[in-house]
């Protein structure tokens, strides 16, 4: 299961009970390297307390902008963040196959902020291309966002407020949104 969080993780968990969850954190898209290894280091620490495998993907930062460098310009919720979406799902689906997984999945459709619609897309078409089954699933249904609001709390993690990339944070800023780094308590 791509995991861009711990919070996301956490929301998207209990939605998949049943089935073996290995967190694959493959995240080339968050610029900063203190932002990197912080929701890494958040990640870990909750698949430790829950008894998951977590596993860093390649960070691929070079090979990543240069795929959406050139959509800097689009803003949020573009063209630019499905490119994105597309290029962490397609980590995740060359990792699920080489290592022989059943299923591979994301969790970013938890948040309110990322197209399920896009999310659905990218992996029907990583599943014919790879020959690993899709878990489908629009995790924000069922109150998978609420779910990780909630879990943030509860295990005081750290809650992001964009996701990653120095163009969201830069549009939040310019929005008058603080972009702080923090732990939430």
């Amino acid at each position: 299961m791509h995991a861009c969080c711990a919070p996301c993780l956490s929301g998207v968990l209990f939605q998949v009970a049943g089935h073996s969850v290995t967190a694959f954190y493959c995240n080339p898209n968050i610029s900063e390297d203190n932002e990197y290894f912080l929701r890494l280091g958040e990640l870990v620490r909750y698949c430790e307390t829950e008894g998951l495998s977590c596993v860093e993907g390649p960070r691929n930062g070079d090979e990543w902008q240069s795929l959406v460098s050139p959509l800097s310009s689009l803003g949020e919720r573009s063209r630019r963040c499905y490119i994105c979406y597309h290029y962490r799902m397609e980590q995740t689906f060359l990792y699920a196959k080489e290592h022989q997984f059943d299923a591979a999945g994301t969790v970013l459709s938890v948040s309110p902020h990322k197209s399920y619609a896009w999310i659905n897309e990218i992996g029907l078409a990583l599943e014919k291309k790879y020959g690993v089954a899709y878990y489908d699933a629009d995790f924000k249904k069922n109150n998978g966002f609420l779910a990780s609001v909630q879990n943030s709390k509860k295990f005081g993690f750290y809650r992001q407020s964009y996701c990653g990339c120095s163009w969201s944070r830069i549009e939040r800023e310019n929005r008058g949104q603080e972009v702080p780094l923090q732990v939430n308590s």
